[in-house]
């Protein structure tokens, strides 16, 4: 009796202390994924001899191509690599870029909340026809948070990947001073 005693504590303290929660595996995965994937973009600017973009939202990110003819930035999806990418819902990412904190989703509420369209002639323009022109103008008017330069520049960042309702340390992308991307584990010694 007091061996099956015994046996149902050890096995009660092996099943309470075997950790099931993935999300710190799954957070490592997923930096280390966005890390190499903007490398080969940074590679991919200087031998294609053209400039990409960095399009972080709330819940992920997409790239974006310079087109000189239209004097836009557009989706670059060519590869599968490089289409929108959507992160798990437990994890938060935020952008620094020259320390000054962007949260995620602000972008987008910034260009929505843009101010009205003004005619210098007949003062505001009618407003249906601004909701449609605004709609396409944000399509086409989007712009990257960061950049990679077909001369190897990158604009200077910090993206840090956490979780969010877990308080371990987040792992960090960044650019050095030489423009080389670093990926920074905090459990990396």
């Amino acid at each position: 009796m007091v061996v099956m005693v015994i046996i149902s504590i050890v096995t009660g303290v092996t099943v309470l202390s075997f950790n099931t929660d993935n999300s710190p595996r799954e957070l490592d995965r997923e930096a280390r994924r966005l890390f190499q994937v903007l490398r080969l973009l940074s590679d991919e600017a200087v031998l294609q001899n053209k400039e990409f973009g960095l399009e972080i939202y709330e819940d992920g990110y997409s790239f974006l191509q310079f087109e000189f003819d239209n004097n836009e930035w557009l989706e670059f999806d060519d590869l599968e690599l490089f289409r929108a990418y959507l992160i798990p819902e437990s994890m938060r990412l935020v952008l620094y870029s020259q320390d000054i904190p962007f949260e995620l989703g602000q972008q987008s509420e910034s260009a929505s909340q843009s101010s009205p369209d003004f005619d210098e002639q007949d003062g505001l323009s009618e407003n249906n026809q601004n909701q449609n022109d605004q709609s396409q103008t944000e399509q086409n008017n989007k712009k990257p948070s960061v950049w990679f330069l077909s001369s190897g520049e990158v604009t200077p960042f910090e993206l840090e990947f956490s979780l969010q309702e877990n308080n371990i340390d987040p792992y960090k992308i960044s650019v050095n001073d030489l423009g080389q991307l670093i990926l920074e584990d905090p459990y990396d010694e």
